[in-house]
C-alpha cells in the first residue's frame, strides 16, 4: 500500500517502494500510485501562498468561475471546484473536496443574501435542506479520510453522470 501525505524530505528519491512508483527526478514532487489514474496522483496539498503565484491565480480564477456558475445555476462547489482543483490546481480528490466545502461558505452566503433580498428563497424548504445538508455533510466529511482516493474519484464521477442524465432525460 502506498504511503501518502509524506513530507517532501521524507520521500525516497527513486525506485519502486511498497508497490508505488516514485518520481525519478532528483527532487520528487509526488509519488505515483500505479493503481490511480494519472490525473489523480497522491500529492501533498498545494502551497498557494508560496513562490508559485500561478497556483494562487488559478485558484482565484477557479473561485470566480465556480461562484458565477453557482450563483447562476445553483451549482459550483462540487461540479466546478472539485474537477478544477484536481485537474488544474493538482490537488488530490480528498483535498479538493475539503477545499471546495470550505469555499462554499462564501459562495452560498453571498448568493443567499442576494436571493433573500428578492424573496426568491422558499424558507421552509431551505430550512429542511439546511438541517439535512448539515447532517449529511458532517457524515460525508467523516467518511472522506476513510475512503481511498480512487473510490472517491469514481463516486464523484458517478454522481455527476447520474445528475447529468437525470437533467437531460428526466
Amino acid at each position: 500500500m502506498c504511503a501518502v501525505g509524506l513530507l517532501k524530505q521524507d520521500w525516497r528519491r527513486t525506485g519502486l517502494v511498497d508497490g508505488c512508483h516514485w518520481e525519478a527526478s532528483s527532487e520528487p514532487e509526488y509519488l505515483v500510485d500505479p493503481r490511480q489514474p494519472p490525473w489523480n496522483v497522491s500529492k501533498p496539498p498545494s502551497n498557494l501562498y508560496g513562490s508559485r503565484v500561478t497556483s494562487a491565480t488559478k485558484a482565484s480564477a477557479l473561485g470566480v468561475i465556480a461562484g458565477f456558475v453557482g450563483g447562476l445555476l445553483g451549482v459550483g462547489g462540487g461540479v466546478i471546484m472539485v474537477p478544477g482543483l484536481v485537474l488544474w490546481i493538482a490537488l488530490d480528490q480528498r483535498h479538493a473536496a475539503a477545499a471546495s466545502l470550505a469555499a462554499i461558505i462564501a459562495a452560498a452566503g453571498s448568493a443567499t443574501i442576494k436571493n433573500a433580498s428578492e424573496s426568491l428563497i422558499d424558507w421552509p424548504a431551505a430550512s429542511l435542506l439546511f438541517v439535512g445538508a448539515g447532517v449529511g455533510a458532517y457524515l460525508g466529511a467523516k467518511s472522506l479520510d476513510r475512503l481511498p482516493i480512487r473510490t472517491l474519484s469514481r463516486m464523484f464521477i458517478v454522481v455527476l453522470l447520474l445528475a447529468a442524465g437525470r437533467m437531460a432525460f428526466g
